[in-house]
């Protein structure tokens, strides 16, 4: 390793960059502390005064701590499987300032870096994080660790279910991933939150059902125009119980007779299966009225639903 100054522009004064090379590879980084060009002597890579302080810190003591350091550092990074990145270094380290820095950056560096990490060490679910990252970035780009509260979830799954238009399990996700990165900076005492609340309630849906009776009744109402056409598919769909996508398929479908009965032969166009639906009376009945009423076209998912 080494150290070596670097001229800030702006003041009259330098900054102090510590260099550590491993296996071809170098990492620079700031240690945070300034002092004047002249009060540095470059070839003992520490100040002339050993007494030289910069902000209350004596300059010395704490270039030879950090030089303690790092080789268990860069040990326990490559072992972990961690990048050796100047966040890593100055995160393990403990430089004070550093860790006000990153306290005021917030959750989405940290985050970033989490991500990164991931990659780096072949995880399988980092494509996942980076989705959940991009999507809380978009979702506010800016989130210091104490706003992260049970307001701060909510208004994120609303974000998520109505802005990206998520269904809950894929929701669900998006919060693990996140909580496992608040989870991860709490460990590293990035911050001292104790909030864990990532769940996302779902409220709980009754399944509902149309009777034989209640179809019948349908069936035989008299609509008019192309309400009564949009009135035969919902029939349909619900008769043989198929997704929208497949529902069209029906009018171009083979019947084959069974030794139960008729049988439907379609192949599904989601999952590219053959599937056998009893050609029941009814739906015989309907494709006829279908037939009948000019309305062959299948209407849309939205209107077909509403």
């Amino acid at each position: 390793m080494a150290y070596y100054l670097r001229k800030n522009t702006a003041n009259n004064d330098s900054t102090i960059i510590c260099t550590v090379y491993h296996q071809g590879k170098q990492v620079n980084f700031s240690i945070g502390i300034r002092i004047k060009e002249e009060q540095w002597n470059q070839a003992k890579q520490l100040p002339f005064s050993a007494k030289l302080t910069s902000n209350g810190v004596n300059v010395t003591k704490e270039l030879k701590r950090i030089e303690a350091q790092l080789p268990a550092i860069t040990d326990k990074l490559t072992s972990n499987g961690f990048e050796l990145t100047a966040f890593n270094y100055k995160r393990e380290i403990g430089l004070a300032q550093d860790y006000e820095i990153t306290q005021r950056m917030g959750l989405l560096p940290f985050f970033r870096q989490r991500v990164e990490t991931l990659k780096a060490k072949g995880q399988t679910n980092w494509k996942v994080n980076q989705t959940a990252y991009k999507q809380l970035k978009e979702f506010k780009p800016y989130i210091t660790w104490s706003e992260v509260n049970r307001a701060f979830v909510d208004d994120f799954i609303f974000f998520l279910q109505e802005q990206k238009n998520l269904k809950p399990s894929t929701i669900l996700t998006r919060l693990k991933s996140v909580k496992a990165c608040f989870l991860e900076a709490y460990k590293r005492e990035i911050h001292n939150s104790n909030f864990r609340d990532f769940t996302h309630k779902v409220n709980q849906v009754d399944t509902v059902y149309l009777t034989e009776e209640e179809l019948l009744i349908l069936e035989n109402a008299e609509l008019e125009g192309a309400h009564n056409g949009i009135k035969i598919w919902f029939l349909i769909a619900c008769e043989t119980g198929l997704r929208y996508s497949d529902l069209g398929l029906i009018l171009d479908a083979n019947v084959h007779e069974h030794e139960h009965g008729s049988l439907l032969t379609i192949k599904t166009t989601k999952t590219n299966e053959l599937v056998y639906i009893p050609y029941t009376s009814r739906l015989d009945r309907l494709v006829d009225k279908l037939d009948e009423s000019k309305y062959l076209n299948l209407p849309t998912n939205q209107v077909l639903t509403v």
